[in-house]
């Protein structure tokens, strides 16, 4: 669904025509065939300020980024690999390009969910890249240089421009030079932990929710003391049929920053549960709202066997990507999964609702099904629901593979 470093910080504001008295105004870089020469190679992401909350927490998920914007066979277009750190994790995602428009000195980022804008403005030093960022009426600004480190003359510079912006200090983010991730031909031990992210073409839709569980595992075995009722869905006869119909995002929560960040995009969504051929089968759509675009899914599906936990598995290979756990209501629609990644463990919930308005007491069980599992309040993202109108999307057809669906004994 899914977005880092240049992503998180090129979702942001547009230009203001009205500056402070003391303040000179922004002025646009003038791309030509030498300025896009000059942009390519490694720049070290440093620093960036926004009005927009979900950009502020995409911000303060990033402890340090570096990109590199390489030669593309299209004109005016640049393919972006870009390393940073989420938290303690290392991710790298080389699914991104950058298309330039000269004529208006914009820079457009194409990732996996969605396209961003941002415009390349004239700085004092040629190894300073200042993005002025557009998304609506909230202002944004983000500085990137060649160097490892921030100089004097930089780094004044970019506060006089957020200043004269007039963002506050409280909405700048500024990213630390200490402890890079390595590239993945640069790594000379295994103690760092680092994901490289490349969704396949055609499945941009699927970074989000539910189908960030799409290539996780198994359930963790061992709960904390106190946390026994925390236990996968057991169906009986008459369970396929309570989990057909809608069911409403309501919140995420999760080990792994990749997911976070990908949570944090998202404004609302829904599930819609159809029965397919197979009555022990269920196919899942999922639709959901990332700023103002729709995304649809249909790769996965339920796997309903009396007596045994319900399995969510994807349509492709049939691979369990996460279970339905127990709640106190019928209402509520909760999937564990555990993702392996380079010798760790992140364990992730998600929770849907047949009502958007959820319970305090429904909402509280979540907090302690989450805090059983290890995770922490700050890992948890609530959804929005900002924007009123539901993502329309037209039914797709089943995707369940017919030649390998396994069989199941009831």
């Amino acid at each position: 669904m899914a977005l880092a470093c240049i992503a998180a910080i090129l979702g942001l504001a547009h230009l203001l025509t009205a500056k402070p008295l003391d303040c000179e105004p922004l002025v646009p870089e003038t791309i030509d065939n030498a300025t896009m020469t000059k942009l390519l190679g490694k720049w070290f992401y440093h620093a960036g300020a926004s009005q927009h909350p979900r950009t502020l927490q995409e911000m303060e998920l990033i402890k340090n980024a570096y990109f590199f914007l390489y030669p593309s066979s299209h004109q005016d277009t640049f393919l972006v690999t870009e390393v940073m750190r989420l938290k303690d994790d290392c991710v790298v995602n080389n699914s991104s390009y950058i298309s330039v428009i000269r004529d208006n000195s914009t820079m457009i980022l194409h990732g996996p969910n969605e396209s961003s804008v941002a415009q390349l403005i004239k700085s004092s030093s040629e190894d300073t890249m200042t993005l002025y960022h557009i998304d609506g009426t909230h202002r944004g600004l983000s500085v990137s240089v060649r160097a490892q480190n921030l100089s004097t003359e930089q780094l004044e510079e970019f506060k006089t421009q957020v200043a004269c912006l007039g963002l506050k200090e409280e909405e700048t983010f500024y990213a630390s030079d200490k402890n890079l991730c390595p590239m993945e031909e640069e790594r000379d031990d295994k103690k760092h932990s680092v994901e490289v992210v490349e969704p396949p073409l055609g499945e941009a839709m699927a970074l989000a929710c539910i189908v960030t569980v799409l290539s996780l595992a198994h359930l963790l075995s061992t709960m904390p003391l106190h946390c026994e009722l925390l236990l996968p869905q057991i169906p009986d006869n008459t369970t396929a049929s309570k989990l057909l119909g809608k069911w409403f995002y309501i919140a995420g929560a999760s080990q792994f920053p990749f997911h976070l960040l990908e949570m944090v995009q998202i404004d609302n969504g829904y599930l819609d549960v159809n029965p397919t051929e197979q009555e022990q089968e269920l196919l899942i759509n999922q639709h959901i709202t990332v700023r103002d675009k729709c995304l649809s899914s249909n790769s996965a599906y339920l796997e309903v066997s009396i007596n045994n936990a319900t399995l969510i598995k994807y349509a492709k290979n049939q691979r369990t990507m996460g279970k339905l756990m127990n709640s106190s209501s019928e209402e509520i629609f909760l999937i564990q999964y555990q993702l392996h990644k380079e010798e760790k463990n992140y364990t992730g919930l998600y929770l849907y609702a047949r009502n958007q308005n959820m319970s305090k007491t429904q909402l509280e069980e979540f907090r302690d099904h989450a805090k059983c599992l290890g995770l922490h309040e700050e890992e948890i993202i609530y959804a929005p629901w900002q924007k009123k109108e539901l993502c329309q999307m037209k039914e797709t057809k089943q995707m369940i593979p017919q030649a390998r669906r396994p069989q199941l004994q009831y």
